[in-house]
Parts: C-alpha cells; sequence; structure tokens
C-alpha cells in the first residue's frame, strides 16, 4: 500500500490512496477499481508528490502507525509550528543583564539528559510567568494565549537568546524586546560607525524539520562625544593653588581612570 502526504496535495482534493496487489493487472468488478502492479503504482504516487520525502510505501499493517503520525506532522496546522528562534549577540554588543542573573535559574538539558549551555529566563507553561528580576526583557504577543508555552533561554558562553515552543497562524505575533550596550570602550571600537547588534538570527517554524529562516539584523552605533571641562584649583581662601601636586580620578562605569596634573 502506497500512501500520499496531504500536505503536498491541494487541500481542496482528498488524499488518494492506492492499493497493489502483485500479479492481478486486471479489472476488479466488485470495486470498479482497476489493480496494477507494484511499479506502475509507485510511478503513480511518486508524481502525484511534490518530492520523494511525501511519499511512503507501507510494507506492513503495522508501519501504518508511525507513517500517519509522521504525516500529521507535516500537514501545516499553522504558519508556525513549535517554532524555535535562536539570537546571538554581535560582536560589539553585550545584553544588559544583572551581575547575579543565574542565581535560581534552571539549566536546559537536551533528550539524553546533557546540558546544552542554556538557562530557562522565562517559562510561559507556568502562572505568572515573567522573567527574573533585573532582566530588562519584555514579551508581548497579538494574543496572549499565544504566550501560554514560550519558554526563553539564555547561553552565557554563547552569548545567544533562544525562544521556542510557540505556534503562530495568519495575523498572529509574538515580540520580544530587550535592552543591549554598545562595547564604547573596546580598543577596536570606532566612532559613528554602524555595529551589528545581532549574529545570524534563525527561525525554524517547525522543529520536527531542519528548515530554517534568518531574520533582518539590525545595527546600532554610538557617536563619541568630546566634552571640555575647565577646573580652577583653588584653597579655602579663594586663592589659586600651584606647584602642587594633585590626583584627580575619572569614572566611568565601574572603571576609575587616574589622572596626575
Amino acid at each position: 500500500m502506497e500512501i500520499g502526504d496531504p500536505s503536498a496535495i491541494n487541500p481542496q482534493h482528498s488524499p488518494v490512496y492506492v492499493q497493489v496487489e502483485e500479479g492481478r493487472n486486471k479489472y476488479d468488478p466488485k470495486y470498479c477499481t482497476r489493480l496494477i502492479d507494484k511499479k506502475d503504482a509507485n510511478d503513480v504516487m511518486l508524481g502525484m508528490s511534490s518530492d520523494s520525502s511525501h511519499y511512503y510505501d507501507v510494507k506492513k499493517v503495522s508501519e501504518l502507525k508511525k507513517i500517519l503520525e509522521d504525516v500529521q506532522k507535516r500537514v501545516p496546522q499553522r504558519t508556525i509550528y513549535k517554532g524555535q528562534t535562536t539570537d546571538p549577540m554581535g560582536a560589539m554588543v553585550d545584553l544588559k543583564l544583572p551581575t547575579t542573573w543565574k542565581n535560581g535559574l534552571t539549566k536546559e538539558t537536551d533528550d539524553s539528559g546533557q546540558e546544552t549551555g542554556y538557562f530557562m529566563i522565562y517559562d510561559g507553561t507556568k502562572a505568572g510567568a515573567s522573567f527574573p528580576s533585573g532582566f530588562n526583557f519584555a514579551l508581548t504577543a497579538s494574543n496572549p494565549a499565544l504566550l501560554k508555552d514560550v519558554r526563553v533561554y539564555y547561553n552565557p558562553d554563547t552569548r545567544t537568546i533562544k525562544m521556542n515552543n510557540y505556534t503562530l497562524g495568519k495575523d498572529e505575533w509574538i515580540n520580544l524586546s530587550y535592552k543591549v550596550n554598545l562595547r564604547t570602550t573596546d580598543p577596536n571600537y570606532e566612532d559613528n560607525r554602524y555595529y551589528p547588534t545581532n549574529g545570524i538570527t534563525e527561525l525554524q517554524p517547525n522543529t520536527y524539520f531542519d528548515r530554517k529562516w534568518r531574520y533582518p539584523v539590525p545595527s546600532v552605533k554610538g557617536p563619541m562625544n568630546s566634552i571640555k571641562v575647565e577646573k580652577k584649583w583653588q584653597d579655602v581662601d579663594g586663592n589659586t593653588i600651584t606647584g602642587a601636586l594633585i590626583r584627580v580620578k575619572l569614572r566611568e562605569g565601574q572603571d576609575i581612570k587616574s589622572i596626575i596634573l
């Protein structure tokens, strides 16, 4: 028996099933069906399929359950079914996170129980789901119900955000926003130059298949501004201080730079 995959057929038509009885190439008046040999049946089904992966050759009835489950996965119930987005940070961009952001977070494991390097930072399956304190993240959707199964992770080693387990149809959307810092103190930083905020960001619309789509990547720049400062050194009586060694500390974030005047 050969089964044609419904996802490869016009939705207005019914799936076509061809039954083969080898050695009988004649009309059966009981069913008004012509029984053809296996090679001809294979040619018919392969010709109807958009490609060979949409064609199944069932040799035993016991194989039907597994094959029909696979066909069901291929039928597009939504444009995106259990989708996944991976979003790495750009080389000159840092994700804005609290210092102790790992505290109390669950590590993701794969099917074999091995840690993947990702920490879960949002679990939509839990009532009142939210991001940990100090995270500048926001998750919104065209319908809040679309967020009920969404999970968001972060991998500090690859500096990658991952969002998965979401299903979307026509006119439905989910938006994940977060804040980043441009590395203006990096030795390679150039004034007034655009830097990509992300690496290759991809959407896998169905986790059962390896097809992926790429997102457009925005860029950001941070112009360096000059500040002119004039400081007059005077003693408590208002007289100008001369000949003294003065040490000045300039603070920029957590960095302290010393200048001797």
